[in-house]
């Protein structure tokens, strides 16, 4: 039993595709095949079920499953541990995070970070909060700037910052009531984001405490970036729920109508607490907790 032929498996399990595997493993199909084959041939037991539509485990396959998981996670922690012997703080950090967070935090956050570890490199990967957790869940990617937190006995989540959302309409409308009854707000055009987008789950949770939901909604379009709704607002095609972090320009310039709502939510640094980390990211873990008590 191989390294390669276990980390070539576990991946089977969790992309679903042999053709995946490879893509991601730059490797052949017939090559990713053949691992899987030559792991049941050693185990004497068939470890995928491969005749329906999509690959499961079998029982035997969700016994290995655990143990493989376990067995990479160990030799990550082997190496990882010898490169903080040798007292390597650099590589390249790849990052999970929504709009508000990739936007407005991340910048400052990679800036002071970098300030003490200049030979570290980021790649920020842009991902809805559900998406982003889904990442981290699977061990895609090691942290996460989401704008929701779930119940997840095996993720984090740290308090990034408090944000506060705002209703925003076009300046060419009537003025917007303010304060705007709950009553009224539903029955304007509205344009939303995508249902795993943080500004739009929060939206969801506040229009349920008032006894409404999406549906009684008078919904227009659907956009998936704060951007691209602003631009949309401005143009008149209707209103939105967007982050104060957001509108800055536009408040500062008039370019909107812009109604304070009581709807405030949090944003969080999230992460795997099972996962073993590199020194960069045990380094980068420990800077931003710190950073977020100052």
């Amino acid at each position: 039993m191989e390294i390669r032929q276990l980390q070539t498996f576990v991946y089977v399990v969790q992309l679903k595709s042999f053709s995946k595997v490879a893509e991601k493993l730059f490797l052949t199909q017939p090559t990713i095949t053949s691992h899987i084959q030559s792991l049941e041939k050693e185990l004497g037991i068939i470890l995928l079920n491969r005749s329906s539509k999509e690959i499961t485990l079998t029982k035997g396959g969700q016994i290995l499953y655990e143990y493989a998981l376990n067995i990479l996670d160990l030799k990550d922690k082997a190496l990882f541990s010898l490169d903080a012997y040798k007292g390597k703080i650099k590589g390249c950090l790849t990052l999970a995070a929504s709009s508000i967070p990739e936007q407005y935090v991340l910048p400052e956050l990679i800036l002071e970070f970098r300030k003490f570890y200049p030979d570290v490199t980021f790649d920020v990967k842009h991902y809805s909060s559900r998406e982003a957790i889904d990442k981290i869940e699977k061990y895609d990617i090691e942290f996460g700037m989401v704008g929701t937190k779930i119940e997840h006995s095996k993720l984090s989540f740290a308090n990034l910052m408090l944000d506060q959302l705002v209703l925003i309409a076009p300046n060419q409308w009537e003025t917007i009531q303010n304060p705007l009854p709950m009553e009224k707000l539903v029955t304007l055009p509205f344009i939303l984001r995508e249902e795993s987008s943080g500004t739009r789950i929060q939206f969801e949770k506040i229009l349920k405490q008032e006894g409404y939901s999406v549906e009684d909604l008078n919904i227009i379009c659907y956009f998936q970036s704060s951007e691209a709704i602003k631009e949309a607002v401005k143009k008149g095609l209707g209103v939105s729920i967007v982050s104060e972090k957001a509108i800055e320009v536009e408040r500062k310039f008039n370019l909107l109508q812009i109604i304070p709502l009581e709807m405030k939510r949090n944003f969080y640094f999230v992460y795997h607490k099972n996962r073993a980390l590199s020194p960069l990211g045990d380094t980068f873990k420990k800077f931003v907790l710190e950073y977020l008590q100052k």
